[in-house]
C-alpha cells in the first residue's frame, strides 16, 4: 500500500532538502576557492613579481601553489568517490 503524504508534509520535507543542499553547496564551494585563491594568488605573484623575487621567494610561492593543487586534487577525487551509486 502507497502512503500519500499531506501537502503540508511535503512542503516541509522539501524545505528541509533546499536547506541541506544550499549547505552542502556552501561547504563545497568553500573548500574548492580556498586551495584555488592560495594558487591564483601564488602564480599571479610569480607572473607578476618574478624579477624582484628571490630564488627562495620563488620556490616557496611555487611549492605553495603545487601543495594547494594536490589538496584541490584530493578535494574533488573525495567529492567524486562520493557522488559514486
Amino acid at each position: 500500500m502507497i502512503k500519500i503524504l499531506p501537502t503540508e508534509k511535503f512542503t516541509n520535507i522539501n524545505e528541509e532538502c533546499d536547506a541541506l543542499r544550499m549547505k552542502i553547496f556552501s561547504i563545497v564551494s568553500h573548500d574548492l576557492r580556498t586551495p584555488l585563491a592560495c594558487i591564483i594568488g601564488s602564480l599571479g605573484t610569480l607572473d607578476q613579481m618574478s624579477a624582484n623575487l628571490s630564488p627562495e621567494q620563488r620556490d616557496i610561492l611555487i611549492k605553495t601553489a603545487l601543495a594547494e593543487a594536490q589538496k584541490l586534487s584530493v578535494i574533488i577525487a573525495q567529492m567524486l568517490d562520493k557522488a559514486k551509486p
